[in-house]
């Protein structure tokens, strides 16, 4: 999460430089008084951010919150459906860490191609999750869709995870 604190005359001047048009795409105000798509660029970590009048640039997802809520949110945005590029209102929750740690993808570097699984030094799989700072060590598996199965009851139990 960005550390993202704004004085009140810079809300006020996104809320003035800034809209969501009906079908979700963000617009930028120019001096000529029209409104066009603003230019987008994209993060190292794959977010799309903006800049706006005082030279400093905000996340496309934190903006959009802001401009359909009125204010930004107090834990973090998660993407639903972790396209970091899909923006709509829709698509955009607030949660806690622990939950948007949950609903990450699984590493792209693993070797395994589920989440909270991976290959141990003994050559069995084992399937793991942590759970508001709880480590859940679910054992080890000859098989890697048994150890991801153990993963997805794991989280089952837990609910809101």
């Amino acid at each position: 999460m960005e550390d993202f604190k704004l004085k009140l005359r810079d809300e006020s001047l996104l809320k003035r430089t800034f809209k969501l048009s009906p079908e979700g795409v963000l617009l930028r105000f120019f001096r000529n008084k029209n409104w066009k798509p603003a230019t987008l660029s994209e993060t190292t970590g794959g977010y799309l951010r903006v800049g706006y009048p005082t030279r400093q640039q905000i996340t496309v997802h934190r903006l959009v919150w802001f401009l359909h809520y009125g204010s930004f949110p107090k834990g973090e945005i998660d993407h639903i459906d972790n396209d970091r590029k899909n923006n709509q209102i829709t698509n955009l929750r607030e949660v806690s860490k622990s939950q948007n740690q949950a609903n990450r993808l699984p590493n792209k570097n693993s070797l395994s191609k589920y989440k909270g699984v991976y290959l141990g030094a003994r050559g069995k799989w084992i399937a793991s999750l942590t759970y508001k700072k709880v480590r859940y060590y679910l054992g080890q598996f000859n098989c890697e869709t048994a150890a991801a199965l153990a993963y997805n009851e794991k989280a089952k139990q837990l609910k809101d995870f």
